[in-house]
């Protein structure tokens, strides 16, 4: 009898649960001409659809369910309207999405609607793709859509921790800034002994931001451009594109703030002495266009190679971002 008691009183809770959840629906998906060109409604609704299963948030109404729906309701009456199709699924709530890509930055905008009377909210996730094709190494944009999906939702529903319940999962995303690393001013002196890593400026500024970038790629506080990405960007301008070992000037920086971008990690590589150089690095915040310093962090290079230049700069934007969480 208290088996039965127990298993009737799971049913019930387990009733109760679905019951409670939020009705939800896609009201409309757009992409814009890149992200069109690689993704479709399947994929956003496919991310959408595990995304909602990881956080347990929603019952969800199917696109194939509103679509079979409405073409019931067109045979019941030609001139249907979209609030006829909304009486008829009843749901408490329609995300619209909007899909824009470039390179490799997936940026997708949510719209939230809900039937009980609230504002509409906006919200906005960012994700880089970082996986390719082996065959034609072409990017793969599936998992970057999902994991800007979740951030987008995070802010929706208000809730950051909403992907965030277990720091070990591959499925664990925090809504997050963007961050671009941008130039590093090389400033060599000819009076001291010649060291390599100054001659090649070009090749080596782009070697310490693409180790940078490759330290960093995978944290869930930030949402990295990657340097094709950030290229873009100023592309978008008719800028040239940018040498990595100068530092970023007024413009390049008004066309980051233009596309949103939240903080910029600058600086210099001085040479300093006949026995070593000084790797520094600003990061930045931009904000209604206007810049603002958060903190800098300094390291020794005592030797021209460029092992221990990776090295240190690897160790630099660690501790920088790391102490932006303290």
């Amino acid at each position: 009898m208290k088996k039965s008691l127990i298993a009737i009183c799971i049913s019930l809770f387990f009733v109760g649960s679905l019951a409670a959840k939020e009705r939800l629906m896609i009201g409309n998906i757009t992409f814009g001409p890149e992200a069109k060109a690689v993704l479709s409604e399947d994929k956003v609704e496919a991310a959408l659809y595990f995304a909602n299963r990881l956080a347990n948030r929603f019952e969800y109404i199917g696109l194939k369910t509103r679509d079979s729906v409405a073409l019931s309701l067109k045979a019941e009456n030609p001139d249907f309207t979209s609030d006829d199709l909304i009486s008829r699924l009843n749901p408490d709530k329609m995300y619209f999405f909007h899909v824009d890509l470039l390179a490799n930055m997936l940026r997708v905008n949510l719209k939230s609607k809900s039937r009980n009377g609230s504002e509409p909210i906006d919200a906005v996730g960012y994700a880089t793709a970082h996986y390719y094709k082996e065959e034609n190494d072409m990017p793969l944009y599936d998992t970057a859509l999902l994991e800007a999906i979740q951030r987008a939702m995070a802010v929706c529903e208000s809730d950051s921790a909403m992907f965030a319940t277990s720091r070990d999962s591959v499925f664990y995303v925090l809504p997050a800034p963007t961050l671009v690393l941008s130039g590093l001013q090389f400033v060599s002196n000819p009076s001291f002994p010649k060291w390599e890593i100054f001659t090649d400026q070009e090749i080596n500024s782009y070697f310490i931001l693409e180790s940078m970038y490759d330290t960093l790629k995978y944290r869930p506080d930030y949402v990295l451009y990657d340097i094709a990405s950030r290229d873009s960007i100023y592309g978008l301008f008719n800028l040239k594109i940018p040498d990595n070992h100068r530092a970023t000037n007024e413009v390049e920086f008004s066309c980051l703030a233009r596309l949103e971008v939240d903080y910029v990690v600058s600086g210099s590589f001085v040479r300093t002495s006949a026995e070593e150089a000084t790797l520094e690095l600003i990061l930045i915040k931009i904000s209604d266009h206007t810049l603002t310093e958060v903190d800098r962090i300094s390291t020794i290079i005592p030797e021209d190679k460029k092992l221990t230049l990776q090295a240190k700069a690897r160790a630099a934007i660690t501790e920088l971002l790391d102490r932006q969480k303290k």
